[in-house]
């Protein structure tokens, strides 16, 4: 932080961060807390979709965002708060002067990409749209086994790459955590939302996993695909089953000097209709 108290700048972030439900807030209100900060409350709260927020705190208007949130208000960067290091950067002015940086960056969890591996193996291809910058795309593309990516997304940016894709003949899952994904997770044709996402995202999804694991959107697919095949593989066995016997036990084999099935038999082979069902049913417990 160039001219101003460090401590008293992370402190006022904070206290604008705390509402909201962007993730990189949420870990900007992590770090001020294990820094002993006493967060306080601003006196206005405006969020700029896709860029960041304006807010009046202690008399003084700040502005934090990214480049374009600066760009569009006519803010000038100082080059040396800027950094080389790889992150989100989260860019702070204070009454119209750029004031200081923050740096967050994201771990990629150690199963995410086998996880994707697994994504290529069911002939599923994976897209990653981020609003981070073109050097944390490449960097995380690269670690996960990503082909394709976009960076600097906006939410309608998002929105419209599922459309664009929708338009080419393809089934789009988005999954998605944040109030940046939530246009794009209405244009899908199916919306994950991770669990411990914004409930904005939530909200307009389909399915909500509880873990913020991706190896859990991996294990959906697996049930639903699964689900789906034993569904139709119930109704195949019922159909022949029933085919078969139905016939039998009205006593079609009476016309053919045949025995009349008893109905003790009749009732015990209903039940058995029932039982082929049910345990092929359970099959669905070993898929993942």
């Amino acid at each position: 932080v160039a001219q101003e108290k460090r401590q008293d700048v992370l402190r006022n972030v904070a206290s604008i961060e705390q509402f909201s439900e962007h993730p990189l807030s949420k870990a900007v209100v992590s770090y001020a807390l294990t820094q002993n900060l006493e967060l306080g409350e601003p006196d206005s709260f405006e969020v700029v979709k896709g860029k960041g927020l304006i807010s009046e705190m202690e008399e003084s208007e700040y502005t934090i965002g990214n480049k374009a949130l600066f760009r569009d208000h006519g803010l000038d960067l100082d080059p040396h708060l800027l950094s080389s290091k790889i992150g989100s950067l989260i860019l702070i002015a204070k009454d119209k002067k750029h004031v200081g940086t923050l740096i967050v960056g994201d771990e990629i969890k150690e199963s995410s990409r086998e996880t994707i591996e697994h994504f290529k193996e069911m002939g599923i291809q994976t897209w990653m749209i981020t609003g981070d910058n073109e050097a944390i795309a490449d960097l995380v593309a690269r670690e996960l086994g990503i082909e394709h990516h976009i960076s600097n997304a906006l939410p309608l940016m998002k929105a419209q790459k599922v459309e664009e894709l929708q338009g080419q003949g393809r089934v789009v899952a988005m999954v998605g955590d944040g109030i940046n994904d939530a246009p794009a997770l209405v244009k899908a044709d199916l919306s994950i939302a991770m669990g411990t996402g914004t409930d904005t995202a939530i909200n307009a999804s389909d399915v909500t996993v509880v873990k913020g694991d991706l190896v859990k959107v991996l294990d959906f697919i697996k049930l639903s695909r699964g689900a789906m095949t034993i569904i139709k593989q119930n109704l195949f066995l019922s159909l022949i089953y029933n085919s078969l016997l139905i016939p039998i036990a009205a006593g079609v084999l009476i016309l053919f000097d045949g025995p009349m099935m008893p109905p003790i038999l009749a009732s015990m082979a209903m039940a058995l209709s029932s039982i082929s069902v049910v345990s092929n049913s359970l099959r669905i417990r070993n898929l993942i």
